[in-house]
């Protein structure tokens, strides 16, 4: 057990003032302070903060509880009426707010009125629901054809310049224009513009390499 001391008094005074220490440990907080009188007034002080608890205030729990047998009546009738509505109430309690409804015709009214103004959940198939789904072919690659547009454009006119003097101006202007309307055909693929590309370069390599050229 720790011993009570002047350094670790006050964590023992809180404890002692809460009813939280053993009877061994009350006694050595009470011989404490008839050894350290000057700390009584501190103590006492902690004493006085506390509120004694008042026994004669009694509450009535059985009014907590729900009667089954008096759960409906005039004063909760509305309250019952939205509970049927919104369906949170048990079988037995719907049965009772049914009977009660016929006891008391001049509430039927309010009660029918209620029972209309909620509506019927609709349910609305769709049958056809992976179209609302996004797949990765319907995504088209602007930005790629674009790009490969531009590497074809800029491979005719590098070919163009370098082999100038081998082929022709004429086969290279007519090889240019059918390249250019075939970059800017809207069903370009890019491996289409890759092999245009290519039949181009090895066209005017073979010719600049023929005798008769």
């Amino acid at each position: 057990m720790i011993q009570i001391n002047r350094h670790n008094y006050e964590e023992f005074f809180l404890l002692y003032v809460d009813r939280e220490l053993s009877p061994a440990a009350v006694t050595a907080v009470e011989q404490f302070i008839k050894d350290n009188p000057d700390l009584a007034d501190e103590l006492t002080a902690l004493q006085q903060t506390t509120l004694p608890s008042d026994d004669a205030l009694v509450f009535d729990k059985t009014s907590l509880f729900r009667n089954a047998e008096n759960e409906i009546s005039l004063e909760n009738s509305k309250e019952q009426f939205l509970l049927y509505v919104d369906d949170e109430l048990t079988p037995a309690e719907r049965q009772s707010v049914e009977t009660f409804v016929l006891q008391h015709p001049s509430l039927q009214e309010s009660f029918v009125q209620l029972k209309q103004t909620k509506l019927p959940a609709e349910h609305i198939p769709f049958p056809d629901k992976q179209l609302l789904y996004k797949t990765e072919s319907d995504r088209k690659p602007v930005i790629y054809m674009r790009w490969m547009r531009m590497v074809a454009a800029a491979a005719v006119i590098a070919f163009g310049f370098f082999l100038w003097d081998f082929s022709g101006s004429t086969n290279i202007q007519a090889n240019g224009e059918v390249i250019w309307l075939f970059i800017n055909s809207p069903d370009a693929s890019p491996d289409g513009l890759v092999v245009m590309v290519l039949l181009l370069f090895f066209g005017i390599a073979a010719k600049a390499s023929s005798p008769l050229a």
